[in-house]
């Protein structure tokens, strides 16, 4: 769109009250003299506004700020790409020469933060220099530059000022030096992100995501941190020693809960023996993480200890050995599986595949259906062979396989759980180098599910129909195809997933007419079948004979084939 369309789509909005606000913009830019644009020499270290500024991780430099301290960036989106995402510019940032045109390693749009579709394209900011040009930062190479309003294509990106305390399913970027009022507190709900490192002067109650630093940092809170069931705290590792690693720092009591996820920065790599001090509560600790969640094998163990007192107030990850690492506490009556590793208790028992792979198998009765049901695992035989686990219901006429999930990612572990009405489920679960969690839960009913957990989100595909297939792939897409007939009618349908969470499904209908099978019909519009990072999918037995696929995006359809 052009510049004055893009500030027409804003006054829309405004006009509406979009999402309850009425302040909506362009991203701001201001000229970095502070009274004249200085587009003469083109540099590459943000020296003028035109061309490209320099990426930091403590948030003092880079993405045109001003050089007075008072942190406030000059350019918005030029804060966006270089310092809040940590993007390069095309050229080697050089004071004694900016005009130098050195290619630099990495540059470009690599990093998206916790966003979705940012193109490495034209940008509008809402800054311009007469009434015939407007400026423009080009996501592509971080190039700022200006061009026609008229005649122009760009994208828009609609922000406003926000209150710090209520930004429900929003990311927020706290800048060093941010000041916010004292007292503030702060609830990052089940869709928020907060990331940054400045300081909160207040509580923070975390149900969504904190990330503390850009990229590498510290987050400070003067206050009490409450990180609940759901939320998540993510620790970022570039190094060993401090300043290469994210820290929260808490001046109140922190009370723990939910999960701690580990990624790793550049081509670090952490060994046996690695620690690494995270989070400090001067007012102590209570509550714990669950276990770590972290790219490759690497065992992870969370300490809790006390810096100069009794009072609990540290907590430290350390890297432990594999043949050192103490195996998960099993539930008294379900057996647990570690990639080749089984722990047996009441209930279970072992026995050698075909194949010569061992199996753990859990047969109890289904209260609720007073049939026989076995949950079964097949663990490798050899180090990269799938992972395979089966829940099948014992019938009177032989044995029923209600779902079926093959992991091909090394590393992958399945488990036997409780849901919350304490019915034994089995869980397998994959974690990629990058990061992204797969996962298959199946119940006793025959219900399943699967998860793919990306930095754009969270996807689950699900069906409450009996002989669901699904599979990890090494590539990192997940694959859950259901095969049935109905009448005269055969069904299979297929749902995928790719890393980054989004989806599509598929659909295929065979009818026998005249004693020979026929497809009817293969496919389902792009355009309707595919769903983005962080939507569901259901697919169920529909009314009539047939199936029901319910895609939950921004409005939930029904799809009944």
């Amino acid at each position: 769109m052009s510049w004055p369309t893009a500030n027409n789509w804003i006054s829309k909005m405004n006009e509406s009250g979009y999402l309850g606000y009425n302040e909506w913009r362009l991203p701001a830019l201001s000229t970095i003299e502070g009274s004249w644009w200085n587009l003469d020499p083109y540099t590459n270290n943000a020296t003028s506004d035109q061309g490209y500024a320099k990426t930091t991780t403590d948030g003092n430099d880079g993405g045109w700020r001003y050089g007075s301290g008072t942190g406030m960036p000059v350019s918005e989106l030029g804060h966006m790409y270089y310092v809040s995402l940590g993007n390069k510019g095309r050229y080697i940032p050089d004071d004694d020469n900016p005009q130098s045109r050195n290619i630099q390693d990495g540059w470009g749009l690599v990093r998206t933060g916790p966003f979705r579709n940012i193109l490495p394209h034209v940008y509008w900011t809402g800054a311009r220099i007469d009434n015939e040009t407007a400026f423009y930062l080009h996501f592509s190479d971080g190039e700022q530059n200006f061009v026609l309003t008229d005649g122009s294509s760009g994208y828009a990106w609609a922000v406003h000022d926000g209150d710090w305390s209520d930004f429900s399913g929003a990311i927020l970027y706290l800048s060093k030096g941010t000041d916010l009022p004292d007292g503030v507190s702060v609830t990052v709900p089940k869709l928020g992100v907060l990331k940054g490192a400045g300081t909160i002067p207040g509580d923070v109650i975390n149900e969504g995501t904190i990330e503390p630093g850009n990229s590498i940092g510290e987050l400070n809170i003067t206050g009490s941190y409450t990180q609940t069931s759901e939320g998540a705290l993510k620790i970022e590792l570039a190094g060993m020693s401090s300043g290469e690693y994210d820290y929260l720092s808490i001046s109140g009591q922190a009370v723990l809960a939910g999960s701690i996820v580990v990624s790793f920065l550049e081509e670090f790599q952490a060994t046996a023996g690695d620690e690494f001090e995270f989070l400090y509560a001067a007012g102590g600790i209570s509550g714990a993480f669950d276990p770590v969640q972290s790219p490759g094998s690497l065992n992870w163990l969370i300490t809790y200890e006390a810096s100069n007192s009794s009072l609990i107030d540290t907590a430290r990850l350390t890297v432990v050995p594999v043949s050192d690492a103490e195996p998960p506490a099993p539930d008294p009556e379900l057996p647990v599986i570690d990639d080749g590793v089984a722990y047996c208790a009441i209930g279970c028992g072992e026995g050698v595949s075909d194949t010569g792979a061992r199996t753990v198998v859990f047969d109890f009765e289904d209260p609720e259906t007073g049939t026989q049901v076995r949950l079964e695992a097949v663990l490798p035989a050899a180090h990269g062979d799938p992972l395979r686990h089966r829940v099948d219901r014992t019938l009177l006429d032989g044995t029923e396989t209600l779902t079926e999930a093959v992991s091909d990612v090394p590393g992958s572990t399945v488990t036997l759980e409780r849901d919350a009405d304490g019915r034994p489920r089995i869980v397998t679960r994959a974690v990629l180098d990058d990061g992204v969690i797969l996962e298959v839960l199946a119940r006793a009913d025959g219900s399943a599910e699967h998860r793919v957990s990306a930095q754009a989100g969270e996807t689950v595909a699900a069906t409450d129909v009996p002989g669901a297939l699904t599979r990890f792939m090494a590539d990192g897409q997940v694959k859950t195809l259901l095969e049935f007939a109905s009448g005269q009618a055969w069904f299979r349908a297929l749902v995928w997933t790719e890393p980054d969470g989004r989806g599509r499904t598929g659909f295929e209908r065979w009818e026998d007419l005249a004693g020979e099978w026929v497809l009817e019909s293969r496919t389902i519009d792009d355009t309707v079948s595919r769903f983005e990072a962080g939507h569901r999918v259901w697919i169920e037995p529909d009314e009539g004979d047939g199936l029901r696929f319910q895609v939950e995006t921004q409005v939930t359809r029904d799809l009944y084939f």
